[in-house]
């Protein structure tokens, strides 16, 4: 078996920081959009699902889900994306299961999501501690 890392991308955030190099779309710029998020998500799984059987022979022993800023999916959504993932590649049972998140699109709801959906880790972007900045 081979051992690789996964990454994910949702190119979703709230705004887009002038320091971002990533390709991310601002809520502002899809406002009248409706479904983006739900059909994105369901474009990216059904693609992994497509694309699983290529990977039978790899673990994943990492994954990453970063962006844009992921924590801005619903926890539906994100549940949805998680079981997805497993369904669809080898997760290992020990696997770093990381995601990207902004702390004022958690909730207490979403935090349970995600943990009941293997995530181990959270990247935090936090610009600055003074609301002023």
């Amino acid at each position: 078996m081979k051992e690789r890392g996964l990454y994910v991308h949702i190119p979703f955030c709230a705004s887009k920081c002038a320091y971002c190099d990533f390709y991310s779309i601002p809520q502002a710029s899809f406002a009248s959009a409706s479904g983006l998020y739900e059909k994105y998500i369901s474009a990216l799984c059904m693609h992994m699902s497509a694309v699983s059987d290529k990977f039978s022979d790899t673990v994943f022993g990492s994954v990453y889900i970063g962006g844009g800023t992921p924590s801005i999916l619903s926890s539906e959504l994100l549940g949805s994306l998680l079981n997805d993932i497993r369904e669809s590649f080898n997760v290992d049972k020990d696997a770093e299961f990381t995601l990207e998140a902004n702390p004022a699109t958690l909730t207490d709801e979403k935090l349970t999501k995600i943990t009941d959906g293997g995530i181990n880790r959270l990247s935090l972007g936090c610009q600055s501690a003074i609301d002023s900045e």
